[in-house]
């Protein structure tokens, strides 16, 4: 075959791949038509193909019209490429497609689910002359010359069958190549801000300082005065509270601090050296890939908008820039986000460092294969209101139970979970709780618990006869709200201690009260308890105490909550699938090792998990850790994140292949996901509803009231306040606008201009 057919047939294998390919001169590394600036936007046709000359090479154009196309070049002799590869996980790396560059460099390649940036230089080096790109992207408006041009070959993949990559996998492909960089501009080391240069509009920087000034000022003026409050920030100034406040997540201290955008839960987007913010990713608005940021041009994007004498004269009333000395006299408790009246120590009116909301349940997590999407799916199917958040909550734990002492991963996790599925009255919380109750009867599976368990006592005699049990509770706030408080109710007080233990000894025996009269200490062998409740917002928040969190058991629950009430629609009942009956069956009688002493000595199944999967379990536990660190309050709740993930993952596997399950990436995945999620939800919830001391209960309920209203005038809020004395409540306004957690709103009126108040 010439090379011209070749060439041709290679270009319609990849125009029918979705890529816009075209005819390329080789020597220019440009399409070898004219007016090819259309095919941007449009690939071309067969038609096309077959007219153009295919003598000397073709190139692919990059981006949209390709499917989200992007390559990685690397240059300078595929020097760093090695070192790259290396950098990258194997699931990832072996699904990339790799072609040699005549140069000896390399092209890696692949499309996105989401749209990619333009061009970004990502590892540089300066030489004596010049800097030198050693690896870059072509993304949209991009092209690049491919095999079977001469001398272009394949190493890996192939071109018409390119891997789709997700916009966390492609960001972890360009953070690895970002850490091999080896120059960083003059100006960004000073942590100096610096600026796209304008006059090459290439992608190097200079410096620039703003400050409040025009740029004509910059032009007269060399010498930069150092009294001006954006300097004197540069020198002072600390942006990390600043990151904080606008859910930037802090992913790993030290002296190059690692942060992730918000939005991202897993790798990091930016880093923080010496005062410089170098951010590398695409989608971290306000800021711009492969730009290095000073501190005052961070706390001006993020407080200002970008209005840098707005920002200029904001640090110059909180005390930076008057004299350009030593910070001794500058009062920054504005800038850290922090206030604090002097009042006794059990009346601390300070808030600790704002704590985000995660926002809604993620839509994406609501899916999970096998048995529990169809239980999903057949409890939505004849629910009255759709409530998708609490029909994974119960399928969930019917898989928890129906695998209970049947299977371990191989740290010894086992499936018994707590789940609290959370919505408003008369929302449908009822349906998941019915649907467990019908498929484990119709099954012939008897593994329900009694709601009615009115002591500890109770749920040990429950574990006796049925080690795997699954209680499931109606209005579970009021349930532990009574359980928390000795004098309510003293005999079902210590059910919680149990319950706390049994969670952490399903994988050995649990051993009950030592009693003189041995017949009635109770010794249960790897007991499985399984919680599902459900409970009302209020009455569940309104049970949280510092105690519970404290003593480990709110860290063992799993929120999954739904703030909304859908419209009721008429449906029929039907009865399960035969499938779903079948799968319970099949876990009644599935016998990891068989014998008559297995139901009282059970061997369970190890289910193994893959390296891709223990590096995502390894990536939530430095997290956790460094949430731990940042804030010990939380710790008992951060500290169990890793170990519900495991569980997650090992239901999630059970539910994909009863016959042979596997804890993979997407098992680890899903479930660290939901795990960090639910993490952050219950964190949130704790730091709105307990309070320490008198003022603090005050404060959290004004915010409340503040975050439901959205924006609430200063009327309406005393109205809603009146419980408060003017002095109390002006004190808790002012001090919750000092640790920016209100925003308070002048309003024009034909009249007195009032205030409005605002939740940040």
């Amino acid at each position: 075959m010439t090379e011209s057919k070749s060439q041709l047939k290679a270009a319609q294998a990849y125009l029918d791949a979705g890529l816009c390919v075209l005819p390329a001169i080789r020597a220019e590394k440009r399409p070898g038509i004219g007016k090819w600036k259309q095919f941007q936007q449009r690939i071309p046709t067969s038609a096309e193909l077959s007219s153009w000359s295919w003598n000397d090479g073709l190139c692919i154009i990059c981006g949209k019209v390709s499917g989200n196309l992007e390559i990685i070049d690397f240059d300078g002799g595929g020097e760093l490429l090695p070192a790259w590869l290396k950098a990258i996980p194997d699931e990832i790396r072996d699904r990339l497609v790799i072609e040699s560059t005549p140069s000896g460099g390399s092209h890696v390649i692949y499309q996105c689910d989401v749209p990619v940036s333009g061009n970004l230089k990502l590892a540089q080096r300066k030489t004596i002359d010049k800097v030198q790109t050693l690896i870059e992207t072509r993304g949209e408006g991009g092209l690049f010359l491919c095999a079977p041009t001469h001398a272009y070959e394949l190493t890996q993949g192939d071109i018409a069958n390119l891997p789709i990559l997700t916009e966390t996998e492609r960001d972890v492909l360009l953070e690895a190549a970002w850490q091999l960089n080896e120059y960083v501009s003059e100006a960004a080391t000073t942590g100096a801000n610096v600026s796209r240069t304008s006059a090459n509009n290439s992608d190097m920087y200079e410096l620039s300082s703003h400050n409040g000034q025009c740029a004509s000022d910059h032009s007269h003026n060399t010498t930069w005065r150092t009294d001006r409050p954006g300097d004197d920030f540069n020198k002072r100034g600390d942006v990390r509270e600043w990151l904080l406040k606008h859910d930037w997540v802090l992913d790993q201290p030290g002296e190059n601090e690692r942060w992730r955008r918000p939005g991202k839960s897993v790798n990091h987007s930016a880093t923080l050296k010496n005062g410089v913010f170098s951010v590398f990713s695409t989608n971290a608005h306000p800021f711009e890939a492969q730009k290095y940021y000073s501190p005052f041009h961070v706390y001006t994007l993020l407080e200002h908008s970008g209005d840098f004498s707005a920002a200029a004269r904001a640090l110059s009333e909180l005390g930076f820039g008057s004299d350009g000395q030593s910070n001794a006299d500058v009062d920054i408790s504005g800038i850290v986000c922090q206030g604090k009246h002097d009042r006794d120590d059990d009346e601390d009116t300070s808030l600790r460092q704002k704590i985000i909301d995660p926002g809604p349940f993620p839509e994406d997590l609501l899916t999970v294969p096998g048995f529990v999407g169809d239980v999903v799916d057949y409890t939505l199917q004849n629910a009255h209101r759709y409530q998708p958040v609490l029909a994974l909550a119960g399928a969930i734990m019917l898989q928890a139970v129906l695998a209970a002492r049947k299977v371990r991963d191989e740290r010894g996790n086992r499936t018994n979970l707590y789940i609290i599925g959370i919505a408003l009255s008369s929302a449908g919380k009822d349906k998941p709780r019915e649907v467990n109750d019908t498929i484990l009867e119709q099954a012939d599976v008897d593994l329900l618990g009694n709601e009615e368990v009115t002591s500890d006592a109770a749920i040990l005699t429950a574990l006796e006869t049925r080690p795997a049990i699954l209680f499931q509770f109606d209005e579970f706030g009021r349930y532990l709200r009574t359980m928390g408080d000795p004098r309510t109710s003293p005999n079902i007080y210590s059910a919680i201690t149990t319950f706390m233990r049994l969670f952490t000894n399903a994988n050995r025996t649990y051993r009950g009260k030592g009693y003189a009269d041995a017949k009635r200490n109770k010794s249960i062998v790897q007991p499985c308890a399984c919680i599902y409740g459900t409970s009302t917002p209020r009455a569940m928040y309104e049970s949280l105490t510092k105690e519970g969190i404290e003593d480990g058991f709110v860290g063992r629950l799993l929120f999954f909550e739904t703030l909304t009430r859908p419209s009721r629609e008429r449906r029929k009942a039907t009865d399960p699938p035969e499938r779903l009956i079948e799968t319970a069956r099949w876990w009644k009688h599935f016998s990891p090792t068989g014998g008559n002493i297995e139901s009282v000595y059970p061997k369970p199944r190890i289910i193994e998990s893959t390296d891709d999967a223990d590096a995502i379990f390894d990536d939530l536990a430095q997290r956790s850790d460094v949430q731990m660190a940042h804030d010990e309050s939380y710790a008992p709740i951060w500290g169990r994140a890793e170990e519900k993930a495991c569980r997650l993952a090992l239901i999630y596997a059970c539910s994909c292949c009863k016959e042979n399950p596997v804890i993979d990436a997407d098992a680890a995945q899903w479930a660290c996901r939901v795990s960090e999620y639910t993490t952050q939800r219950t964190v949130f919830i704790a730091s709105q509803w307990i309070a320490e001391g008198l003022f603090d209960a005050k404060q959290k309920k004004v915010l409340r009231a503040i975050r439901e209203a959205g924006t609430i005038s200063q009327g309406d809020l005393c109205h809603r306040t009146q419980y408060l004395t003017p002095k109390d409540r002006n004190e808790i306004l002012e001090n919750l606008r000092l640790t920016g957690l209100i925003r308070c709103k002048p309003v024009e009126t034909r009249g007195r201009p009032r205030t409005e108040y605002e939740a940040i």
